[in-house]
């Protein structure tokens, strides 16, 4: 199973719901999570895929801590 797949089902997904699930891409902050998924409702979450098995980056977990 991929980081891709699992990204397009959770893409899907959220679609099916009514939600976007918005690709995030910074050429001047690296580290930030893949999705920005909004919910019905005003409700806004960050997403980090990853692949069974496999960890965050330390920035990545950075960036968790500073957007938490």
């Amino acid at each position: 199973m991929t980081e891709k797949y699992i990204e397009n089902k959770l893409c899907r997904q959220v679609k099916a719901r009514g939600g976007m699930a918005i690709k995030l891409l910074s050429p001047s902050m690296a580290g930030l999570p893949d999705r920005l998924v909004l919910l019905m409702g005003g409700k806004a979450v960050f997403v980090e895929l990853k692949t069974p098995g496999k960890k965050m980056r330390a920035l990545q977990v950075k960036r968790k801590r500073q957007l938490e």
